[in-house]
């Protein structure tokens, strides 16, 4: 296996990573901040790291085969959670390396979990790394979920290369390049509609800006500790719940509508329906437990809208919060830990095992069901009017028992670093379905910032272990992967 061509690749994307942190610069110089020439700094010396790999490494060709790709993708989401840290490092007075590669592997992973306090007091520029770290990397989640992984013969976008759901008869351009361009133009599109929204509804134009960047992203940063709340507008909080779910939604079927004004689309595909239906439900039981448990007695409008806002929030992995879940009656945060494993939908920014896994698993169930009361029944499993081959059944169980191993095997490990048993099991399933906040010392009204420094580098580990749906990050382990 080549790997030149691996670096040859990294290098142009680490060039372009150097712009953007360049870039930055100019925020924090056109707000005086004193932070502003640190990202000047190493936006150049990145920029250079770039050209040397560029100009030593530069290969014969650049078709990649499986191993070039999952290399590539794991190079590529480790080395920029590491060069992203370096601006937060130096700029953020009192932090150690282990809170900025932490803050930054969260940021690009679009977790959402945050080790810092006192947002409001950072200068612009690091307010703004912070931001747009997420929103580039949901620019890459979703190249990686609807192009990369497809390729590499992963994911919950595996259906839709195999020509399963109903979009594939209109499915992306084939090309990753190609698809690229198209989704990214959705992505940046949808960013300025909501930076708009945001602006002409309450917030002022850096704030919209910033936080258009995360809720696309579905990512939850942001620029104040008290999240979401901190605006206490009712009129924003719709606006972040419709940003929230759109951007949950697979992204091919914004480009049918765009493309050819086909709504039906969005009607037809199972799994968007599921994952409505996931949303609506988890509202309804969460909403009505809080009501008869006597814990709304009154402001009920204002309630659900919380009670709405936080279940998007955590259904589509993306962290905001507007008032503190983990105090809710004791089943309401068992079921928000349930969101998480859900997720959103394949092909989206959001992270989880996804929606078209638990609908295809689910199916499955039913299936094993009947034959028991039909032992001779022959069946098959249908999504969108299309059989499923039982090789991606397979996969799909395989993936969601490799999910469930590794998250039982990181709360162990989380348990074992002396965190207390919701903690650890909350922190593992925030981390590793990329959902940010989770229950008890690291729940929405607290952090991670008092966790040991072991246990931050565990979970950035989990992290980029759940954004990378694990196998990608796995099959680089194996010995037979470095063979010839």
């Amino acid at each position: 296996m080549s790997i030149s061509v691996c670096f040859y690749i990294f290098g142009i994307l680490l060039l372009f990573f150097s712009s953007m942190v360049f870039a930055t610069g100019f925020v924090g110089l056109a707000y005086a901040d004193g932070s502003y020439q640190n990202f000047f700094i190493i936006g150049i010396a990145l920029a250079a790291l770039s050209l040397i790999i560029l100009f030593s490494q530069k290969p014969e060709s650049v078709k990649l085969n499986n191993k070039q790709g999952f290399l590539i993708t794991v190079m590529t989401w480790m080395g920029l959670s590491f060069a992203g840290s370096l601006p937060l490092y130096v700029s953020i007075d009192n932090i150690s390396f282990i809170d900025s590669l932490f803050e930054s592997v969260s940021a690009i992973t679009t977790t959402g979990a945050t080790v810092l306090t006192g947002l409001e007091h950072l200068d612009k520029s690091i307010q703004f790394w912070r931001m747009l770290l997420q929103w580039l990397g949901g620019m890459g989640i979703l190249v990686l979920a609807v192009a990369v992984l497809p390729f590499l013969g992963i994911g919950g976008m595996k259906l839709y290369k195999n020509e399963l759901p109903g979009v594939s008869k209109d499915k992306l351009q084939p090309r990753i390049a190609e698809t690229a361009k198209i989704l990214w133009g959705i992505y940046l599109f949808l960013t300025v509609l909501f930076a708009t929204l945001y602006h002409m509804f309450g917030m002022n134009l850096f704030d919209a800006i910033t936080h258009a960047f995360t809720t696309i992203a579905t990512s939850g940063f942001s620029n104040y500790d008290a999240s979401f709340a901190h605006f206490n507008n009712p009129t924003l909080e719709y606006i972040a719940i419709f940003g929230m779910a759109i951007c949950g939604i697979n992204f091919t079927l914004h480009y049918l509508l765009l493309t050819k004004g086909n709504v039906r689309n969005y009607l037809k595909n199972e799994e968007l329906r599921f994952f409505i239906g996931v949303l609506l439900i988890a509202v309804a039981i969460v909403y009505f437990i809080r009501v008869v448990t006597n814990e709304v007695t009154a402001d009920y409008l204002l309630h659900f809208r919380h009670t709405l806002f936080n279940i998007t929030s955590l259904l589509t992995t993306t962290g905001y919060a507007v008032s503190d879940y983990d105090s809710w009656h004791e089943v309401s945060p068992m079921i928000i830990l349930i969101l998480m494993f859900v997720g959103g939908c394949s092909g989206s920014t959001t992270g989880g095992m996804k929606a078209l896994r638990m609908l295809v698993a689910s199916k499955q169930g039913v299936r094993e069901l009947r034959k028991l009361l039909t032992p001779n029944l022959i069946s098959y499993i249908k999504l969108d009017n299309n059989t499923i081959d039982l090789e991606i059944i397979k996969s799909i169980f395989g993936f969601i028992g490799l999910f469930v191993l590794t998250f039982c095997v990181l709360s162990i490990i989380l348990s074992a670093c002396g965190l207390d048993f919701k903690t650890a099991i909350s922190a593992a399933a925030a981390t590793i379905t990329n959902a940010g906040p989770g229950l008890g010392d690291v729940g929405p009204s607290k952090n991670f910032g008092d966790l040991p420094d072991l246990v931050k580098l565990v979970l950035s580990f989990s992290m980029l272990l759940g954004r990378l749906e694990i196998f990608t990050f796995l099959v680089i382990l194996l010995p037979s992967f470095w063979r010839k």
